[in-house]
């Protein structure tokens, strides 16, 4: 996942750099989706994280519970 955002980066930033001045109007917009979308993607990452660990958790319960 990590090459595949530093690729776009560089695919995007090669696009500002040809464009120059005709990229300004963009820039804002751009900026706030690329900002959006690595919110996402780490908040995604985060919750598969977490859920990962709580099933975890649940199986250890319920495992300590048969066991009693």
């Amino acid at each position: 996942m990590k090459c595949l955002w530093v690729c776009f980066l560089q695919c995007l930033s090669s696009v500002a750099t040809a464009l120059q001045s005709g990229f300004l109007p963009y820039c804002e917009p751009v900026f706030k989706r690329c900002v959006s979308l690595i919110e996402q993607t780490l908040m995604q990452s985060y919750v598969s994280r977490l859920t990962s660990y709580l099933f975890i958790a649940y199986y250890l319960v319920l495992n300590v519970n048969y066991l009693l």
